[in-house]
């Protein structure tokens, strides 16, 4: 070792001595290197861009046609199984429930996404205008064959007009399962729909046009479930046209169906019954005017999940639904305007229950009967099976749902809503009292915003 390199060494290792000054060294050469960053390999640049967020992995994989394979990867990773969504003001991906992303003008930037990573996308939503639709829809049918499991099409947002989609498909969709059309126009072409869409378990159609709505009535091999109706005009499926597209399709077990009401549902819904006796889950909105006609109850014998939606009820919802069950064990009570004694009855005539939803439609200004103290205490009595309980618990006191959560030692998840725009006497939020009866046993949120979500500790 030379004088000067032992001189620097004792430097270093002297702790015991004085501060010295730093040496200054001159004439060092410093490496130099060429290496630019669309030379380094793909695993190295995958690194580099984990980084990034949305809009800037796109905005990278625009910069350089050298990068962008590298940026497609990183895409397909942090954000492939997302739902991508285009509407008209932008281009968002769905996480935790919000819609993150950066905004769009031009037709060409939905272009651009989809050159660059249509072949990453799994779920894809569009709802944007016709003329920018007519501009991506050549790029969604060559560059997501592949990769898409499910679609949304529709421009309920944006125009009155319905989207005019699908004009021609040389290739199917070979692996799209969930396919929903919301106001879109199926010209004469749609009898290819099945031949389009070859692996659908999931069909919806809610408030289409069609040049014939008889193209559709087909076999779709896999469905499972199936979605029909409309609430904007003339419906767009008839009652005898769903009943058509059921008989060709016995493998269906889940049903969603959203006609305007004339007082006949109780004949449609029979023949439901009859076509597919194997069906496990039944959703349907809930009008004024539903099952104005006969009394007659229809007992389904396989239905264990039923969803009731009363949004378009005109707040008449006092006459239950003319229904039995033998093995329900999921219901959903959604926008319900009126919580009384033969609702709570037909509820508790279903004892297999291990889930319930009870939600009013929540509305200032307008009357609403929501649960009180002794509906509560009824639903723990009558529903010994409960696991989930979703209930407005606006009219509740605090310590009635302590007492409830102590009866029903089934229970395991408890969601509390209620009504934002009024104020109620729950001491939740003034002292924490709720929480302190609860804490031993109930997981406590870390946030105290409607709804509340308790869990049952060792769950």
């Amino acid at each position: 070792m030379s004088d000067h390199c032992s001189r620097l060494v004792r430097k270093c290792d002297d702790d015991d001595g004085p501060p010295v000054k730093r040496q200054k060294l001159e004439n060092v050469e410093v490496a130099k290197s060429d290496t630019k960053i669309h030379q380094l390999n793909n695993d190295c640049l995958e690194l580099v861009f984990g980084h990034l967020k949305f809009k800037d992995l796109f905005c990278l994989a625009m910069a350089s046609d050298q990068l962008d394979s590298a940026a497609a990867m990183v895409f397909r990773r942090k954000y492939g199984k997302n739902e991508i969504k285009f509407t008209g003001d932008g281009i968002t991906h769905l996480i935790e429930d919000e819609y993150l992303g950066f905004s769009v003008k031009q037709a060409s930037t939905y272009k651009s996404f989809l050159h660059k990573f249509g072949a990453q996308l799994s779920k894809l939503n569009i709802e944007v205008q016709s003329t920018m639709y007519t501009a991506v829809e050549p790029i969604l049918r060559n560059d997501c064959l592949v990769s898409l499991v499910e679609l949304s099409l529709g421009d309920c947002r944006y125009e009155s007009s319905k989207l005019s989609v699908f004009g021609s498909i040389e290739q199917p969709f070979q692996n799209v399962e969930k396919l929903s059309l919301n106001r879109c126009h199926l010209n004469e072409n749609a009898s290819k729909l099945n031949k389009w869409f070859p692996a659908l378990s999931s069909l919806s159609l809610y408030d289409n046009s069609y040049s014939d709505p008889n193209t559709i009535i087909a076999e779709y091999p896999k469905i499972v479930l199936f979605s029909a109706g409309s609430w904007r005009g003339p419906a767009d499926l008839t009652e005898a046209q769903i009943l058509a597209i059921l008989r060709l399709n016995p493998t269906i077990q889940c049903l969603d169906i959203g006609l305007a009401a004339d007082g006949n549902e109780l004949d449609f819904y029979r023949q439901v019954n009859d076509i597919l006796p194997q069906l496990e889950r039944l959703q349907m909105c809930w009008e004024a005017k539903s099952f104005a006609n006969g009394n007659e109850v229809i007992t389904f014998k396989a239905v264990k999940n039923l969803t009731l939606n009363f949004t378009f009820n005109a707040f008449t919802g006092a006459r239950v639904l003319p229904f039995a069950f033998d093995q329900l064990m999921e219901m959903e009570l959604i926008n319900m305007p009126i919580v009384n004694n033969t609702w709570l009855e037909f509820i508790g005539y279903n004892k297999k229950l291990t889930k319930l939803m009870v939600l009013p439609f929540n509305e200032d200004g307008l009357f609403m009967d929501r649960p009180n103290n002794q509906d509560l205490l009824r639903i723990a009595k009558e529903l010994p099976n409960l696991i989930t309980l979703a209930i407005d618990v606006t009219r509740i006191t605090t310590d009635c749902i302590v007492q409830f959560m102590q009866m029903c030692q089934s229970l395991t998840t408890l969601q509390l809503y209620w009504n934002d725009l009024n104020s109620f006497n729950h001491n939740v939020w003034v002292d924490g009292t709720f929480f302190e009866q609860i804490d031993g046993e109930w997981n406590i949120p870390k946030r105290i915003i409607s709804p509340i979500t308790l869990k049952r500790k060792g769950i």
